[in-house]
């Protein structure tokens, strides 16, 4: 599953650094014992996010940061990339039902109004 995914977005196991490399291996552990699902999946993608977000701003610990030599927000930037991109692959199937279910309702609404409009 973790390969289609990161195939789907061009990237290789190798492309990802130390930390990325334990937390896939962690998921992979997880999955395999059961104790995983989606939303936890979404729930520690978010909570990386967050982490990369407060290393960028400051707030998160970046000792690790010296090893990159004046590229650290580069390399964030790269990982929180990296990141949303997961989210969204893991999202997209319901954003795009809560957007169909949004877009049926407001055609209905017009259609009540007798604005016309709805779908054929």
């Amino acid at each position: 599953m973790f390969e289609t995914i990161l195939k789907r977005n061009n990237l290789t196991y190798s492309d990802l650094t130390p930390e990325e490399r334990s937390d896939l291996k962690q998921m992979r552990q997880s999955i395999q014992m059961e104790h995983v699902d989606m939303d936890k999946i979404e729930e520690h993608i978010r909570d990386l996010i967050e982490d990369v977000t407060n290393e960028l701003t400051g707030v998160g610990d970046a000792s690790w940061s010296i090893f990159f030599r004046g590229r650290r927000d580069e390399h964030l930037k790269a990982r929180l990339r990296n990141y949303r991109l997961l989210l969204e692959i893991f999202t997209r199937p319901e954003r795009m039902r809560d957007h169909a279910e949004r877009q049926l309702r407001a055609n209905l609404e017009i259609d009540k109004s007798g604005g016309g409009g709805g779908i054929i």
